[in-house]
């Protein structure tokens, strides 16, 4: 892409269309009713090894937030196998799925994305990209990351449930060393909700979310890479040995309860027939919560935000002096570190808890409303909530404490204190904004010293501001498209797209496009024109970052000749206005 020209009134951007023989992402027609891919591409592997894929996708339509309108689901198959299942829980807005592929041997290979309509609530959905890579030669994390089936059980409404309710969204790993220094490596997934085990208000005072998260497959290996020994987390969160079907060197694990605990595959027949195989290259930060895996998709929060709140465990009016659930909106996310310690060991259900609190409007609010059986147990750093009055802003927040919390008898206790890590809201979009607390340090409760000041609100103040908007129009045009390769002789209709991206601050603003023509390869021209739409291009005030989606559309007769080699043409893409 050339920038040609900018001005206060006017930006231009120019793109090219070429076709390309190999590599290439050519995206089909977006309903699935026929059953055919809505998008294909090819990639060659240099070596034998692990394949992932970064899938960008949408499903016009649907709404996660939304009763029998929350996805559509898709199968991604390479070289005709199918090796995953994506469920396009952000809706119409494209978003990035990391996949993994499996062993693939060297050479090309094509990938194929269709929508599974036997499975899915939409049987619309589009593919903006398709990124294919390796991973290292070598990389025994991809190497044994487990394939893991959906869920379908009887006490849940509807088959393929995973297609509306807890859906694995991402997956990530953490190794560490056994004591005779063999690596372990530990698999962990995070689903959009938790439909059984822990209630709603427990999950947001104990853990700060109502996603999901566990571990569901560990493997330990010698300096070969070679496996030693493997478990998997099994029903009632226990423990077990994998004895199921593996694909190369891929476990197979089934979901087989509502608090997402599992089985081992040991029949594909009988499985659940759908399945999710994500990327795991990602690594828990060290010393941070596993929430923190959130934090890093923050896209996570407005998916668990939107579940929430279509199964209705929202109360109709916010009230942080109740336990039930409120607007997820309303509540402070903390992460706290912290460190007890006994005087003695206390007895089977005695135990000293930690709670955070909020100062707002001169009254403190705590993560566990005064319950002590969901205060914060656990001593790695903890993710908790505070639910705030409605309405609440960062400046609002006058001081956070730590407030020590005994269940039962726990005796004589200390509990250290030593970091909050980070604390933020959710916006009117349910993404969080920028964690405005951060605290390290050290404060110690004890049985006689049961609250600490942690934090006191210096940073975020109020006071009269003001600021100006330069006139702005700004157009940044994605990937250039690419209808793939024509094939001579055969008459057919090829598609592809880009997305545009827009920002204007004035009064209106119109997107053109300059005349599209025919594609060409040197003196040789296609006899039927190019054809340019746009999803979107008018606009009657300002706009920050309005996606557009751009559809190319070429038609080839089957009498047209062809030449060999690239078909292109440069096109120039005009963002103007009529009211600066």
């Amino acid at each position: 892409m050339q920038i040609m020209n900018a001005s206060r009134d006017t930006v231009v951007r120019t793109l090219t269309c070429a076709v390309f023989g190999i590599g290439l992402f050519a995206p089909a027609a977006a309903h699935a009713q026929s059953g055919e891919p809505i998008a294909r591409t090819e990639f060659t592997a240099a070596y034998a090894g692990e394949a992932k894929l970064a899938l960008t996708a949408s499903a016009p339509g649907t709404e996660w937030g939304t009763a029998g309108k929350e996805s559509a689901m898709l199968e991604v198959a390479v070289d005709g196998k199918p090796v995953t299942n994506v469920v396009t829980f952000n809706g119409a807005v494209p978003l990035e799925y990391d996949l993994a592929l499996g062993r693939v041997s060297a050479g090309k290979h094509e990938i194929t994305v269709k929508v599974d309509a036997a499975k899915s609530p939409s049987l619309q959905a589009e593919v903006t990209s398709m990124k294919p890579s390796m991973a290292p030669e070598g990389d025994v994390v991809a190497r044994y990351a487990p394939i893991l089936y959906g869920r379908n059980l009887p006490e849940i409404p509807g088959a393929f449930e995973n297609a509306n309710t807890d859906v694995p969204m991402l997956a990530y790993h953490v190794a560490s060393a056994d004591a005779q220094g063999n690596r372990v490596i530990e698999y962990t997934v995070i689903w959009s909700n938790e439909d059984g085990g822990t209630n709603t208000p427990s999950l947001m005072a104990r853990w700060g979310r109502t996603t999901d998260i566990e571990w569901f497959y560990r493997v330990t290996v010698d300096a070969q890479g070679n496996r030693i020994t493997d478990a998997f987390q099994a029903l009632n969160h226990g423990t077990e040995a994998f004895n199921g079907v593996r694909e190369d060197d891929h476990p197979l694990i089934q979901v087989s309860s509502s608090n997402n605990n599992m089985t081992a595959v040991t029949d594909v027949a009988t499985s659940t027939g759908y399945r999710f195989f994500l990327a795991t290259d990602e690594v828990l930060p060290p010393n941070r919560a596993r929430e923190a895996m959130m934090d890093a998709h923050p896209w996570s929060y407005l998916v668990m935000a939107k579940e929430v709140a279509r199964e209705g465990r929202i109360e109709a009016i916010a009230d942080p002096a109740t336990l039930a659930m409120s607007d997820q909106r309303n509540y402070l996310f903390a992460e706290v570190a912290k460190t007890t310690r006994y005087a003695t060991p206390p007895r089977a259900g005695s135990w000293a808890g930690t709670a955070l609190a909020a100062k707002v409007g001169g009254v403190w609010y705590t993560s566990h409303h005064n319950s002590a059986s969901i205060s914060i147990e656990r001593d790695l750093p903890a993710a908790t909530t505070i639910e705030l009055p409605p309405g609440s802003t960062p400046k609002d927040i006058e001081a956070i404490k730590a407030i020590a919390v005994p269940n039962g008898a726990p005796g004589d206790y200390s509990i250290d204190v030593t970091s909050l890590n980070r604390g933020f809201l959710l916006g009117t979009d349910y993404l969080p904004t920028g964690s405005f607390v951060n605290w390290v340090g050290k404060q110690t409760l004890t049985p006689q010293r049961t609250e600490a000041l942690l934090w006191e609100n210096r940073n975020v103040v109020g006071g009269a501001v003001g600021g100006t908007v330069p006139a702005t129009l700004a157009l940044t045009l994605g990937t250039a498209p690419s209808f793939g390769a024509f094939t001579p002789g055969v008459a057919q209709t090829y598609t592809t797209g880009t997305i545009a991206d827009v920002t204007s601050s004035a009064g209106d603003a119109a997107l053109t496009v300059s005349d599209p023509g025919h594609l060409s390869n040197g003196a040789f021209s296609l006899p039927e024109p190019l054809l340019v739409q746009f999803s979107k291009s008018a606009w009657t005030g300002p706009v920050s970052h309005d996606s557009v989606a751009i559809d190319f559309t070429q038609r080839i007769g089957a009498n047209d000749a062809l030449r060999t080699g690239s078909y292109s043409k440069t096109l120039t893409f005009t963002l103007s206005t009529q009211t600066p």
